[in-house]
């Protein structure tokens, strides 16, 4: 049945943020209003030269934001499967934004005194004025740059994730829908499939180029210790497997790819994205042996059959047997699963194909209806065109959300590090009046002000790229729940994103440090 998704606006939802943030404000503004009427206006004129409070307890707060950013850290990288890694995220994302203020807040601070008791490096003209300024507003700068740290991480977490989805689309459509037309069943014959096949594109006049019927049969592993596979018993797996095997007729094979591979006894054909089975001249299945005698190198089922399995995991097998009703009742009591599927590419336009979308599901329905058998089933009439098309809509609106929300953070980040330079360049303007006055030329403020700038602007960013190091296990495991389980178009579109976005921050970089040499300097 054809399920479409609805999106509708509510006034309701735009009310409840409207209130909510709307509250927000009231009480930021209640919060200053009182700050103001404690303060009278002497206190307020000399609240600039005051400078920043020591924080108490720096120490404590950084061991514990190291241990909170240990915690988040450990969390993202201990998860073993992806619903884990949903339920997990969330609580790992708190603990690491928590950590990151109170790293910046306490951290800081801690650093910056312990480069002041480094007497080498501290009484030096650049690091001295630099350190001491640093030292003068530890908290303001804390509180910033732990903000564009968050944002920082935000875009790039959220750009990888949303490119990664939209790539590894094209992949899936290749696996999950490899013919103008599919259809699947259970308890059925291959000839009953062919047969619908058949009598549907002769009834609308549709032209077959290329045409797949077979049964095949699939199982999904409980245990595996190197090249000794055990399969779930029937009934006992209630957990979704790691790795998955779709074990083929070797005469199928042969229809797919036109080659034989002559095997008998215990012998068969694999395909492994397995690790532990590549290269591999045998393996043993619930202590049955089988020798590889050949291992296939590419992926021949794609184009030919629907894997239905790249949604759920990454680590899924071929298997090519010499007769595989022998192999199924070798099996009985194993979780070991009998598929059919029929597909076939027709020389219709995709327009035309689109148009028999539903008249093509109906035909199904009624076709499984009138066969003879109450267990048989045929179920899924599906025309690639129309699946493409939502699957193009689906990750499309994802690839535009994600966008949406990095440009969003982005602005946030570019924002608080614009307001941050030029409010720092107007306090520190004063100061390097006063060191001019004193002796300190030219060439030694700038140099003073690129060492200042550079010290605070980058490390921020080195936090982000450090908070997406050891996000991304997490996130390449609640990413493959959705189908992207290509890991090196991943790790590539996250490179890639880590890269513009590095490009971009020094492009920001190198506006926002003129604009506070120019102020300062003024």
């Amino acid at each position: 049945m054809k399920v479409e998704l609805v999106a509708t606006f509510q006034w309701s939802v735009v009310l409840s943020i409207l209130l909510v943030f709307g509250f927000i404000f009231l009480v930021i503004v209640f919060l200053n209003a009182v700050r103001i009427i404690r303060m009278d206006a002497l206190q307020l004129s000399r609240e600039k030269a005051k400078g920043e409070k020591k924080g108490r307890f720096l120490v404590l707060q950084t061991l514990v934001g190291l241990i909170t950013l240990g915690s988040g850290y450990y969390l993202a990288q201990s998860v073993k499967d992806p619903i884990s890694a949903v339920l997990t995220f969330f609580i790992a994302v708190m603990l690491v934004i928590f950590a990151t203020y109170l790293l910046f807040n306490a951290g800081i601070t801690v650093f910056l005194q312990l480069l002041k008791k480094n007497k080498r490096y501290y009484y030096q003209p650049n690091n001295l004025i630099s350190v001491s300024n640093l030292i003068f507003r530890m908290k303001k700068n804390a509180v910033g740059l732990a903000t564009i740290a968050i944002l920082s991480t935000m875009v790039l977490v959220t750009m990888s994730a949303a490119t990664s989805i939209y790539n590894g689309s094209e992949n899936m459509k290749k696996l999950m829908y490899p013919h103008d037309f599919d259809v699947k069943g259970q308890n059925v014959e291959v000839e009953d499939l062919d047969k619908l096949l058949t009598q549907y594109a002769s009834e609308k006049n549709l032209t077959i180029s290329n045409k797949d019927v077979l049964g095949y049969a699939s199982f999904g592993l409980s245990s595996q210790d190197g090249t000794k596979l055990t399969t779930f018993e029937k009934g006992k797996n209630s957990v979704m497997p790691k790795t998955v095997f779709l074990v083929f007729d070797q005469k199928d094979y042969e229809k797919m790819t036109g080659q034989k591979l002559n095997l008998t006894g215990n012998e068969v054909g694999l395909w492994a994205r397995n690790d532990q089975l590549k290269g591999q001249k045998a393996f043993s299945l619930n202590n049955q042996n089988y020798t590889i005698k050949q291992e296939i190198q590419q992926d021949f089922a794609m184009n030919h059959v629907s894997n239905q399995y790249v949604l759920l995991v990454s680590d899924y097998n071929y298997l090519v047997v010499p007769n595989l009703q022998n192999f199924l009742e070798q099996y009985q009591d194993f979780a070991v699963y009998t598929q059919f599927y029929g597909g076939m590419d027709v020389t219709a336009s995709q327009e035309e194909q689109l148009k028999l979308t539903d008249d093509f599901d109906a035909y199904v329905n009624n076709f499984s209806h009138n066969l003879k058998s109450e267990d048989a089933m045929v179920y899924n009439g599906t025309t690639k065109t129309d699946a493409i098309a939502q699957m193009n809509a689906l990750f499309g609106g994802i690839l535009f959300i994600g966008i949406f929300l990095s440009i969003i953070f982005m602005i946030g980040t570019v924002l608080v590090i614009y307001y941050k330079q030029i409010s720092e360049g107007y306090e520190d303007r004063d100061r390097f009046v006063i060191l001019q006055k004193v002796g300190l030329d030219q060439k030694q403020i700038k140099q003073t002000i690129n060492k200042q700038v550079l010290t605070v602007f980058f490390l921020p960013v080195i936090f982000a790229f450090l908070h997406l190091a050891f996000a991304y296990h997490m996130l390449s495991l609640i990413l493959k729940v959705i189908g992207v389980v290509d890991t090196a178009m991943m790790l590539s579109v996250t490179l890639s994103i880590c890269g513009i976005f590095a490009l971009i921050y020094v492009l920001i970089f190198m506006i926002t440090s003129r604009s506070y040499r120019r102020i300062v300097q003024m």
